[in-house]
């Protein structure tokens, strides 16, 4: 993140990052840290009705792509 971008950000003292879908949420994760601001995500449609297997053997990035891959698959 080019610095300037997030000193503009800052001075405009955010309240909080509100995304849309998970994936969205995971990509605005790293900004609202450096905010230091809250980050709430609202899922929709099928992201809502995922089944995901929290693996603790793999990171957050590669579960991450794994839900990303089979979004597909609905919870049952």
């Amino acid at each position: 993140m080019h610095p300037r971008w997030l000193k503009s950000l800052q001075d405009l003292s955010p309240q909080l990052i509100h995304a849309h879908f998970g994936l969205d949420g995971v990509l605005a994760l790293p900004l609202a840290k450096k905010l230091n601001v809250p980050l709430i995500i609202t899922f929709h449609g099928y992201y809502a009705t995922t089944e995901i297997t929290l693996n603790q053997s793999q990171s957050f990035y590669a579960q991450t792509w794994d839900f990303v891959k089979n979004r597909g698959q609905f919870f049952r």
